[in-house]
């Protein structure tokens, strides 16, 4: 086993985790075949097998395929489709279009998908992949930052990218992929994006702050309620987003904080009916989280952290945005 594959270990089951090196166009179906199986999405494709494994940075392009296989019942990694539950993909790029790749400081890596399969979920595997990612692209590409965008209404993405790795947010994306539909997403709500990078030879660091103390102030410019609706699966209590409280806003504090649901995923596929109230309710999160965080962005605030909360018999996710120091 060479630096492109690692084995790790969760709750006593074992994953592979491997950079693809090969020019065998076959072994690159098994990547838009789980991806497809991810997002459901017929008119979202990545290239087809031949090209992707000529942009293979192992090959001759500068593309980076990353996979995970889970091993099979006698304990081997057996290397079959059924045993693929993961990958990512990107690519190299540059931060300033200006400067172009006149530096090597402004050679960037971009990653454009990373995910697990819904089977494999809740193993810390979306993390182990990053760090993976982050392995290969600062030991082997000798770059030192990752850049990647992420839904803001999802609350798992934000704990991996802002809690965890310590991803910092550059700016607010807007309706980022138009029409993007999907099992992850749909096309009635703008797929909006936080668009972030990695500093991969930086510490993750944070000011001091309580959580507690903050939501005892009251200091939430998004905040929800429950609201009992009737659901495409069946009847349940939702969060439903209160309006922006800008008087929280201004004037402005050193911490505030934007609650978003606690499952949007789960929100967008449960409030896929014909009733109009049900309906938007994931689309008045996008836009009432959109305004505040635009606004705070603007304001000078940046994104300090990401924290889920057990709270009023009910779990709930906050960003903690903090005033930028000079």
């Amino acid at each position: 086993m060479d630096d492109l594959e690692e084995i790790k270990e969760f709750k006593g089951r074992k994953f592979l985790f491997f950079a693809e090196k090969s020019p065998n166009e076959r072994d690159y179906v098994k990547y838009e075949q789980l991806r497809m199986e991810i997002w459901e999405d017929p008119n979202d494709h990545l290239s087809c097998p031949r090209n992707m494994a000529a942009e293979n940075y192992f090959n001759d392009g500068s593309s980076l395929f990353l996979g995970i296989y889970t091993e099979d019942k006698k304990g081997n990694f057996s290397r079959k489709r059924k045993q693929f539950i993961g990958f990512a993909y990107g690519y190299v790029g540059v931060m300033d279009k200006k400067i172009a790749y006149e530096k090597t400081s402004n050679i960037n890596f971009y990653s454009q998908y990373a995910a697990v399969s819904k089977d494999y979920r809740n193993l810390n595997l979306g993390i182990m992949l990053k760090q993976f990612q982050k392995k290969i692209v600062k030991g082997i590409f000798n770059i030192g930052s990752i850049t990647c965008t992420f839904d803001p209404l999802t609350g798992v993405n934000a704990y991996r990218n802002i809690h965890k790795l310590g991803m910092k947010v550059i700016s607010y994306k807007k309706s980022f992929y138009k029409g993007f539909g999907g099992l992850l997403n749909r096309a009635d709500i703008p797929s909006d994006r936080f668009y972030v990078i990695w500093k991969l030879e930086e510490k993750k660091e944070g000011r001091d702050y309580d959580l507690d103390l903050l939501l005892n102030k009251g200091d939430l410019v998004v905040s929800s309620h429950l609201e009992k609706v009737k659901g495409k699966q069946h009847e349940s209590y939702m969060e439903v987003s209160d309006e922006i409280d800008f008087i929280v806003i201004k004037p402005y504090k050193e911490y505030l904080l934007v609650e978003i649901p606690y499952n949007f995923y789960q929100m967008i596929q449960e409030t896929d009916v014909s009733d109009n109230h049900v309906r938007r309710i994931p689309l008045d999160w996008r836009i009432r989280t959109r305004k505040a965080f635009k606004e705070l962005l603007n304001a000078g605030y940046q994104i300090e952290d990401f924290r889920c909360k057990y709270m009023d018999n009910r779990r709930r996710n906050f960003y903690v945005l903090a005033k930028k120091t000079e």
